[in-house]
């Protein structure tokens, strides 16, 4: 009953989830374990999430680089796209992974954020529509606001979207390894991809690099970066910190120590 859902009243403690989306997460996944490297994701994410005073976003073109198993795709995938439709529930989201079916599996996870009671009780005007509840495409009650999954290389006819997660667009170090593999994506994005994407859109694309001539890689040597004048902010991640990390770890100390030494 949405009307009750509606008159509900927020209890003070979640308020401060309502704009932080570690925050935000960590409501709508208690036991989650957040270290510094998560943290700074998504310090970065919320400057591409929330308009700005004159209606634009700090970073609209955002590159995360980390290394496999670290705890990226929960953040960028799987609370992202609900914390993204709450603050712009009039810009569709795009969710994209190297294949269909683990889309599909991160657009279950993330539709799931939208039944969970904190979040229910953060954006009582931001629900679900029960009529439009597809793995592959899900839509926010009473708005133009919804996510879409597919594939690289799969279809997005029929989908604009004012937000795109690229997540892990490549499968393995050996399919990075291929020319034929990089060629395909590279033609994915600059045909089916920007064909699609809104003109005041944004972008996240996050994952672990293994060859420099991959998508990411391609995307920098055309669009730049924004330190030499480009589109592009992008940060990188190392496993173990060499001199000058980003989060001011020591030479040598693991991304994730709770994850691995």
């Amino acid at each position: 009953d949405y009307t009750k859902v509606q008159t509900a009243v927020l209890d003070p403690a979640l308020e401060p989830a309502r704009h932080n989306l570690m925050l935000f997460i960590k409501a709508t996944f208690p036991t989650y374990v957040d270290e510094p490297f998560h943290r700074s994701v998504c310090s970065y994410i919320e400057k591409v999430v929330k308009l700005r005073e004159d209606g634009t976003r700090e970073i609209d073109r955002l590159m995360l680089f980390a290394p496999p198993q670290h705890g990226k795709s929960e953040i960028v995938s799987t609370r992202l796209p609900a914390f993204w439709l709450a603050h712009n529930p009039e810009l569709p989201v795009a969710l994209i992974s190297y294949g269909g079916h683990l889309a599909y599996r991160n657009s279950r996870n993330a539709r799931a954020v939208l039944d969970h009671p904190s979040y229910v009780a953060l954006h009582t005007d931001r629900l679900k529509d029960p009529g439009n509840w597809r793995q592959e495409d899900w839509h926010l009650w009473g708005h133009k606001g919804y996510c879409v999954a597919a594939g690289v290389n799969g279809p997005l006819t029929g989908h604009g979207f004012g937000l795109a997660v690229i997540d892990d667009p490549t499968e393995s170090w050996a399919k990075a390894q291929s020319d034929i593999e990089r060629e395909n994506q590279w033609s994915w994005y600059n045909g089916t991809f920007l064909s699609r994407m809104w003109e005041h859109g944004a972008v996240i694309l996050m994952q672990t690099r293994w060859h420099e001539d991959d998508l990411p890689g391609r995307i920098l040597a055309r669009e730049g970066r924004v330190e030499e004048g480009g589109r592009w902010t992008v940060i990188s991640y190392k496993a173990l910190a060499e001199k000058g990390d980003i989060l001011g770890r020591e030479l040598g100390e693991p991304l994730c120590p709770s994850r691995f030494t």
